[in-house]
Formats: C-alpha cells, structure tokens, sequence
C-alpha cells in the first residue's frame, strides 16, 4: 500500500506539467539559453577555421605549382601527380569547405542577413 499512497494524483500531475513546462521554451527562455549555446560553440567555430587555414593553402599551392610546371615548362603531369590533385584530396578539400563556408551562408540566413547576431 506504501507505493501506491505515495502516487498522490495530485502531485503526478504537479510533476507532469513541470517537466512538460520544462520541455517547451519560450522566446524569453531561448534568449536567456542562447549566450551558453554561443560560448559553447565558440571552440567548434575555432577548430573549423584552423582545419580550413590548414588545408586550403597547401591545396591550392599544389594546383598553382602544377599549373605553372605544365603551362612555363611544358612537364606533363605525370597520372600519380593527377590523381592525387583529383582523387581524395580534392573531395577532402570540397568537403571541409563546404562545412566551413555554408555554415556561415546558413548562419547568416538563419539571422535574417542581419550583421552582429
């Protein structure tokens, strides 16, 4: 009988509309929660930058250094040189740009286009 007196319905109820309030925020709660997120993300953010300033340059140096052996010089590129330009490389590369750059295109989208958050 111990456990069933102790579900007073009353206080289920009680209970139930707490985590139920809990579970729906208001615009008022989201703006309050809204800094944490931001700091949050902050560190996601910075790691995103560093892998985009580390792979973007040493990409894009590798075809200006094919482009300039094959147009002054005239060296064919050899199929390995080829294929390392255009085989798993290049899809890394597209691949963290296109998180690096279209997360920013949707943040600014999700802001109305509006500067400064």
């Amino acid at each position: 009988m111990g456990f069933f007196a102790s579900l007073n319905p009353n206080k289920l109820v009680d209970k139930v509309s707490k985590g139920l309030d809990k579970m729906v925020l208001t615009k008022e709660e989201r703006m309050e929660h809204f800094p944490k997120l931001l700091s949050m993300y902050e560190p996601f953010k910075l790691i995103q930058r560093h892998i985009v300033y580390i792979v973007i340059p040493p990409y894009m140096l590798c075809w200006i250094a094919a482009f300039m052996a094959d147009f002054i010089t005239g060296v064919d590129l050899t199929d390995h040189q080829m294929e390392l330009l255009n085989g798993d490389v290049k899809y890394a590369f597209i691949i963290i740009c296109t998180f690096f750059f279209g997360g920013g295109m949707i943040e600014s989208f999700n802001r109305g286009g509006k500067k400064g958050g």
